[in-house]
Formats: structure tokens, C-alpha cells, sequence
């Protein structure tokens, strides 16, 4: 995948796109099918630990582990590691933006690994100036 742009989509993306009955699915599932074909889509630990527990919280055990290994086994989705020193940089990040750490460390990733995020979370997002935002509305 040389030469394709590289976007970390957010858990809440994946959880609508994967959940009908939520009123995001149609514009989850429609910009994932658009990005996939400009961009490889990245997740990190956080990311996929936050998809499984809300899918699991929503639907049941077996199935929210099934999709969520969809997710990470996808030709369209690559995996990014979270080095100390993102971790490092992303309590920082959390303690001056007031924004919880798990946000934090997704938004660390994307500006350390210089890619946009695609995310429905503005509100906390926007909180990080240098942080460049794909919103799903």
C-alpha cells in the first residue's frame, strides 16, 4: 500500500458502522466504504480495545469478538504500535487539553504518526490544536 494516504479511523467510527440500529450507520458505513478506497485505515491498541468493549457491552461476547477481529484482520485496516514515547507525550496532552487519556493517546498517534483522525468525537478533538480531523458529520 505505497503511495496511499493513511488515516486512524476512531473507535466510534467502527462501533457505528457496526451497530444498525444507531443512527450513525448509514454515514459510518458510507465514508469507510469512500476512505478505503483513497486511504488504508489504521487502528491502535486503544482503538480496537475500545471497539471490543463497547461491541461487547452491546452485543455479546462471541460476536463482539468476531467483528472486532474483522476489524483488525481487514486488507483496508493497518495496526500503528503506541511507543512509550507517544504514551509519554499523550499524558501530557491529556493533563494541558484537558481531554481524557485514551483520546489523548489516539490523538498523539495521529500527530506523531502524521495522519489525519476520522472521528465523530469533535467536541473533545477539537481541543488539540495541531490534531487535523476527518468529522463523520
Amino acid at each position: 500500500m505505497d503511495n496511499i494516504k493513511k488515516i486512524l479511523v476512531d473507535s466510534n467510527i467502527f462501533i457505528f458502522a457496526n451497530i444498525k440500529e444507531y443512527p450513525e450507520y448509514p454515514a459510518a458505513k458510507a465514508k469507510i466504504k469512500e476512505l478505503i478506497k483513497t486511504h488504508e485505515l489504521l487502528v491502535n491498541t486503544i482503538i480496537i480495545s475500545e471497539i471490543q468493549y463497547k461491541l461487547y457491552r452491546l452485543l455479546d461476547q462471541e460476536e463482539s469478538h468476531n467483528r472486532t477481529l474483522k476489524i483488525l484482520n481487514s486488507k483496508h485496516v493497518g495496526y500503528e504500535s503506541i511507543t512509550k514515547s507517544t504514551i509519554s507525550k499523550a499524558l501530557e496532552l491529556s493533563l494541558y487539553s484537558n481531554t481524557r487519556i485514551n483520546d489523548a493517546i489516539i490523538a498523539q498517534n495521529a500527530i506523531d504518526l502524521d495522519v489525519e483522525v476520522f472521528t465523530d468525537n469533535i467536541k473533545d478533538f477539537r481541543k488539540i490544536s495541531n490534531l487535523k480531523i476527518i468529522p463523520l458529520r
